[in-house]
């Protein structure tokens, strides 16, 4: 029986907006406004010689660019997996986005990026006891306390499997559990991932083509750019201040 969980996506691999792929992206964009207020300028007869001094009359919705990216890759992600994954453990059809956690500073963390998912929790349990040596060996890597890594949850996958990661923290345990299900999936899965014509069998490689999957739908909506304008008024009013 499936009931709606709340979980992190992806925490293994999302890259969150810290010197990260996405953050490139919205840099990528800024930089384009920019040339852009340059471009106007110089047809409003102001000459600007360098971008950069344009900085001040950016206006950029952080907030709104960040969402519209983690919406973006979570509806990417939806159609790079739907055929590969059995939506009877995890219906990934649906998926929505819930909310982007950002951390107060960036030393220990990133962003992590929660969605609600309809999942049947027996038949999560049944795969990763059907691919045992796998999950125990995906606990031991995720949750071996080492130095400069505490470990707060139970590296034995049996701790997993019989309900006392869930009675201490459901969160973590969804999240890793799901997690478990969905990467183990794409390492085995031996076919054709959405438009390529290659195995993505590594998850690395999968999350690689998903970003490109992701800025080229960026690219074809423009959507980062609905969020981020500039004062060119202001600009001209300064320059007029100044002659």
């Amino acid at each position: 029986m499936k009931q709606t969980i709340k979980f992190n996506l992806l925490p293994n691999h999302f890259s969150g907006f810290y010197e990260s792929y996405l953050s490139n992206m919205i840099e990528c964009a800024e930089e384009y406004a920019l040339e852009n207020m340059k471009e106007d300028l110089y047809e409003e007869g102001i000459k600007v010689n360098n971008v950069w001094d344009l900085w001040d009359y950016l206006n950029v919705d952080y907030a709104g660019a960040r969402e519209y990216l983690s919406k973006s890759y979570i509806d990417c992600f939806i159609e790079s997996v739907n055929d590969i994954l059995d939506q009877s453990i995890v219906d990934i059809s649906s998926m929505k986005f819930d909310h982007l956690w950002s951390p107060r500073e960036y030393n220990f963390t990133t962003d992590k990026l929660y969605v609600t998912a309809n999942v049947d929790e027996c038949e999560l349990l049944d795969y990763a006891s059907n691919n045992l040596v796998s999950f125990i060996e995906y606990c031991k890597n995720n949750f071996t306390s080492c130095d400069g890594f505490t470990s707060f949850y139970s590296n034995d996958s049996r701790d997993w499997l019989n309900g006392s990661v869930k009675h201490k923290c459901e969160e973590i345990y969804f999240t890793y559990m799901i997690d478990f299900y969905i990467t183990n999936t794409i390492n085995t899965y031996t076919g054709p991932i959405r438009m390529y014509d290659h195995g993505s069998t590594n998850m690395d490689e999968f999350i690689s083509d998903l970003y490109y999957e992701l800025e080229d739908t960026n690219r074809c909506d423009g959507g980062i750019d609905y969020y981020i304008s500039y004062d060119l008024d202001a600009v001209k009013l300064k320059h007029s201040e100044t002659l």
